[in-house]
């Protein structure tokens, strides 16, 4: 038998689609929805098509999922998230079959999706550093399972969303056979950066304590990670998020990589020029570094307000012919 878990919180909108492709699907002798103490009509709008409601411990996501467990019967249980849309109407077939054919014990969902930020910034990069032989997982962080019963009550639920990777990793770790389908593409609700923020750190937590119990965490890892959270700090787009609204933007292209190396002076007709068709989107020697900048400024209606390119050498503010100038661009 075949048991479906939906953890939920706040999903009134889109539960009931979730359980009606559920519904659909032949071999599911359940679907649990548990609640991790919803303020909407979660609870009415699972209950409509058929879904047994339970509340949560409210620990969290990683506790709902334990909570889940404990209410289901099945010998396989699955996890669906509840914002989930776009599914594939065969997802539940697809996820159990391997089991069913005796081929795996742990099925994790492979598909696309239009956002996905800590899985690629963070969740990824620690993967490949730490357990690289787990780094061909497409969805480390995806939430849509299907595990034997009898693995997943062997293994720990952490109770946040460090939990779907935790659990991969624990049941790697314990010999279970791990299988990925591919259930095509997803859509799903897009975060603030700060509940972003807040994932990345509870996936974070999670990865290096299996790190540290595996015997993975080395010196020279914590510094790879290290790199890692630089430049997933750094990334164009979160730092013109935090910024906001401005009125003016100045930039430091002190390494080359906007407009590249700058010499001699006067170096402000090249800057310029350089940063115009980066902005405009044109073709250049340095466009391939530069185009994301252009996709961020665009969006700002900042193209039109760059300044003609003009002749900014000044030697008495200490711009010297062997140093990269700054040009101003005026935006």
């Amino acid at each position: 038998m075949t048991s479906v878990v939906i953890p939920a919180l706040n999903e009134g909108r889109n539960i009931d689609y979730v359980i009606n492709l559920v519904s659909l699907s032949g071999g599911v002798h359940e679907v649990i929805v548990v609640d991790d103490g919803s303020i909407d009509d979660t609870r009415d709008a699972a209950l409509r098509p058929g879904a047994r409601v339970v509340t949560s411990s409210l620990l969290g996501k990683g506790a709902s999922m334990e909570d889940g467990l404990r209410e289901s019967t099945g010998d396989v249980i699955v996890y669906l998230d509840g914002d989930l849309r776009g599914l594939d109407e065969h997802l539940i077939a697809k996820l159990v079959e391997p089991i069913r054919e005796g081929k795996a014990d742990f099925v994790k969902a492979r598909f696309s999706r239009s956002s996905g930020r800590v899985t690629t910034l963070t969740a990824k990069p620690l993967i490949e550093t730490f357990f690289p032989e787990m780094a061909y997982f497409a969805q480390p962080l995806g939430g849509i399972i299907a595990v034997r019963r009898e693995v997943l009550e062997r293994l720990t639920f952490e109770t946040d969303y460090g939990v779907d990777l935790a659990l991969l990793i624990d049941a790697h770790f314990g010999g279970a056979r791990i299988v990925e389908v591919d259930i095509g593409h997803l859509d799903n609700d897009s975060q603030s950066l700060q509940a972003l923020g807040e994932m990345a750190k509870q996936v974070v937590r999670s990865l290096l304590h299996r790190a540290e119990r595996h015997g993975r965490l080395t010196i020279g890892q914590v510094q790879e990670v290290e790199e890692v959270e630089r430049h997933s700090k750094a990334e164009f787009a979160i730092v013109m998020n935090h910024i906001g609204g401005t009125e003016k933007l100045a930039l430091f292209d002190m390494d080359g990589t906007l407009a590249g190396p700058v010499h001699p002076c006067p170096c402000a007709s090249y800057w310029a020029a350089g940063s115009s068709r980066a902005i405009s989107g044109q073709s250049g020697p340095f466009s391939h570094r530069a185009h994301p900048l252009h996709r961020v400024l665009s969006r700002r209606n900042t193209a039109k307000r760059i300044r003609k390119p003009g002749q900014n050498h000044d030697p008495e503010r200490g711009c010297r012919r062997d140093h990269h100038c700054l040009a101003t661009t005026g935006l």
